[in-house]
């Protein structure tokens, strides 16, 4: 809190509090939120996207502003997998904007994995955000939909291993939308339909796969 400054990592699935915990990091150091996507700064011109980025970090730092940048996979992929010139030549931009910036820089990304080792390096902490436990599972339902969970109810829940906070937001959502509250069971049928639409769990359906 004293300094304020650095580069942090936060990675893992859509929906599991990446952006929430970057707003409560601004909020406890008293500084403007910064969101900027990838969208907000790629650009099919030739050499726009690098001048993109020096602005991004340069209005931040004017600013005393936290600098969230969400998609930074999009910016930091390993150059050992670039097959274009610019591909690397935007990562050694952000590499350099990242060593230029005196604030703090945090990055989201549900592709850890294929993130540059020389980003890597330059994050202080990197932080996993992981799906919801069983138990959180439960308490988030009986919060949401008003419920306590039945057995049935929470066999259900368990099976849903792949279940974020933002899911049952997507749900809440819903709710709004209609002007109509949901049943327990009709709730817990819309976070089942939220949950398959989840690339992993498409996946692992595709081979045969269930939940333990």
């Amino acid at each position: 809190r004293r300094k304020g400054a650095g580069q942090l990592c936060f990675y893992g699935p859509p929906g599991s509090g990446k952006t929430a915990l970057a707003e409560h990091i601004a909020q406890a150091l008293g500084r403007p939120l910064m969101v900027k996507r990838a969208s907000d700064i790629a650009s099919k011109f030739v050499g726009e996207t690098e001048q993109n980025m020096a602005r991004m970090f340069e209005l931040a730092q004017s600013e005393g502003a936290v600098l969230l940048l969400d998609e930074a996979d999009s910016f930091l992929r390993s150059r050992k997998q670039a097959e274009r010139n610019y591909e690397v030549s935007e990562v050694n931009e952000m590499l350099a904007g990242m060593e230029r910036f005196a604030g703090l820089f945090i990055c989201t990304t549900n592709l850890f994995d294929d993130l540059d080792e020389a980003a890597l390096r330059r994050f202080a902490f990197k932080i996993r955000f992981k799906a919801l436990k069983p138990e959180q599972r439960v308490a988030m339902f009986e919060r949401e939909a008003g419920a306590v969970p039945t057995d049935e109810h929470r066999s259900r829940l368990a099976a849903m291993d792949c279940l974020t906070h933002g899911d049952f937001a997507a749900v809440r959502n819903q709710v709004e939308i209609l002007g109509e509250a949901f049943t327990p069971d009709e709730f817990l049928a819309q976070l089942e339909a939220e949950h398959r639409t989840k690339p992993e769990v498409r996946e692992r359906r595709s081979v045969g796969f269930t939940a333990a």
